[in-house]
C-alpha cells in the first residue's frame, strides 16, 4: 500500500490493513521527524529554541501545519526538508478514526 500525501509526497505503507483507495489521515509525533531531503519540504514560520533542540512550526506546501522537535540549534525563517520515519508513523482510518495496525 502506498499513501499519498496531500503535500505530494507517497509514503510506501508495507505491511498495513486496510483497502487500496481507503482514505487515511498520517501521523508522527514532532520528536519522530529529522531533518532531510527526499521527505516533505516545510516553509518555517517559527522557531523556539529550548537549548539543545528546537521547536519548529512551519507550513507544507498545501498550507498545512507541521511541528517539529529537532535536535540542535536552529534559527530563522526558510524552506526545510523533513524525513518521517516510516517506523514512527500512525495510520488511521479517516472516516472512523480508528487506528490501522499493521499486519502480522
Amino acid at each position: 500500500h502506498v499513501a499519498n500525501l496531500a503535500g505530494g509526497l507517497a509514503l510506501p505503507m508495507p505491511g498495513r490493513m486496510g483497502e487500496d483507495g481507503r482514505a487515511v489521515t498520517v501521523g508522527i509525533r514532532p520528536e519522530h521527524l529529522r531533518p532531510g531531503l527526499g521527505g516533505l519540504e516545510a516553509t518555517v514560520e517559527l522557531v523556539e529554541p529550548l537549548g539543545s533542540e528546537a521547536v519548529l512550526h512551519a507550513r507544507l506546501g498545501d498550507g498545512s501545519p507541521i511541528t517539529a522537535k529537532l535536535p540542535g540549534i536552529l534559527h530563522g525563517e526558510g524552506r526545510l526538508g523533513l524525513i518521517l520515519p516510516l517506523e514512527s508513523l500512525h495510520v488511521f482510518d479517516a472516516v472512523s478514526g480508528k487506528r490501522l495496525e499493521a499486519a502480522a
